[in-house]
């Protein structure tokens, strides 16, 4: 079984998450979201995987096993646990 991987932020951490994904044979990148349009749809077509803006309707609509929050700390709290409570 591969465990469906969704990036909440594609910042300067980003690389280091697609890296650690790829390299494990269990897991498998289904989704990506930043609030940078430009950025996430350019990393939605590279990894060819759904690209979102608002990370709320990514974990809704995607069948997500795993929430990678690469965000400003300051915004993880909230993320983290609107991901608990609506999916994970």
């Amino acid at each position: 079984m591969k465990y469906k991987v969704g990036i909440i932020g594609c910042g300067g951490i980003f690389p280091r998450h697609i890296e650690a994904i790829e390299s494990n044979s269990n897991f498998k990148l289904e989704a990506v979201c930043d609030i940078q349009k430009s950025l996430v749809k350019s990393l939605g077509k590279r990894y060819n995987v759904p690209f979102y803006t608002d990370y709320k309707e990514m974990i809704l609509l995607e069948d997500l096993n795993f929430i990678v929050i690469a965000t400003p700390n300051s915004l993880h709290k909230e993320q983290a646990i609107f991901s608990l409570e609506k999916k994970m």
